[in-house]
């Protein structure tokens, strides 16, 4: 059928970011929508539904000479194709390879991370990776769903030197921002460290500075992320609780790392992506770009 299509500069509706129901054009097409999403995919037979009770009155009143057969399709008629994916969450590891870790169970620590790894890809969960230092952290890994690009980070994760937390988490938090505004509404953070804390801002500071500084990032992190675990490596026999103190200031939980690959380390990180990935999907419910037809 002859197709006589007006202008389709409509409004436009960019969705909400995180939101199970996408306007990249992936997924599975749930719904038709009035608005125009960014990929703007015409649904053709529900913009032929809307445009066919007003044929008579527009053939009626078309130019003498102009063809009658043809469907006349106004702006107001058009409707778009709208999809739906499955949605994960982003798992931002934040990795303390500090002298301390690496005397004690920076090994571990990776066995544990490798077995999440693993099961983030099969949930469409992103993985991000933070290695922290000596002064400064570092990003390791940018968002990816690659395991195995991230267990060749993982395995190259430097150690030695002093141990900037403060650094580690800013980091994680700026990458769950970054996140945030690309679309992913979910980052949970998985910190790992023995907790000593020595470094504050741009060098080694007091103890009550490094604290200071700490409670600070803390508390940021805290708004800014959906959840946290404490990931304590060090050995219970001369542990004194940093690690705990600081699953406290960012409200999150704390687990001990008894052994390579510990059952409770991955039970309850991957609970939190579980919950995380509930809230996502509650939240887009009848979330949509205009009007479903």
């Amino acid at each position: 059928v002859p197709l006589s299509l007006g202008d389709r500069s409509g409004p436009r509706n960019r969705g909400r970011k995180g939101s199970v129901a996408t306007d990249s054009g992936r997924g599975r097409f749930v719904r038709a929508v009035t608005l125009r999403p960014p990929a703007g995919r015409l649904a053709l037979e529900a913009t032929l539904r809307a445009a066919a009770p007003q044929q008579r009155r527009r053939l009626g009143s078309a130019p003498e000479g102009s063809r009658r057969t043809a469907i006349q399709i106004a702006a107001h008629d058009l409707r778009f194709k709208q999809f739906r994916q499955k949605a994960g969450v982003l798992l931002i590891f934040a990795v303390d390879a500090s002298g301390s870790m690496a005397l004690n169970r920076v090994d571990q620590a990776k066995g544990a991370m490798l077995r999440l790894l693993r099961e983030a890809y099969v949930r469409r969960d992103k993985i991000a990776l933070v290695g922290f230092r000596g002064n400064r952290a570092e990003i390791l890994l940018p968002p990816s769903r690659g395991v195995e690009r991230a267990r060749r980070a993982i395995d190259a994760i430097p150690v030695g030197g002093g141990t900037p937390l403060a650094a580690g988490i800013r980091a994680a938090l700026e990458l769950a921002h970054r996140a945030r505004l690309t679309g992913t509404r979910q980052p949970v953070l998985v910190l790992l460290t023995d907790g000593l804390a020595n470094v504050a801002g741009p060098g080694p500071g007091t103890t009550q500075g490094v604290w200071q500084e700490l409670e600070q990032v803390c508390l940021a992190a805290r708004a800014g992320l959906q959840a946290s675990v404490v990931i304590d490596t060090r050995q219970r026999h001369i542990s004194s609780g940093q690690a705990n103190r600081i699953a406290g200031l960012l409200g999150g939980k704390y687990v001990y790392l008894a052994w390579p690959g510990s059952d409770d380390v991955h039970t309850v990180v991957a609970e939190m992506a579980e919950t995380a990935r509930r809230r996502l999907n509650s939240s887009s419910r009848g979330i949509g770009s205009g009007e479903r037809v």
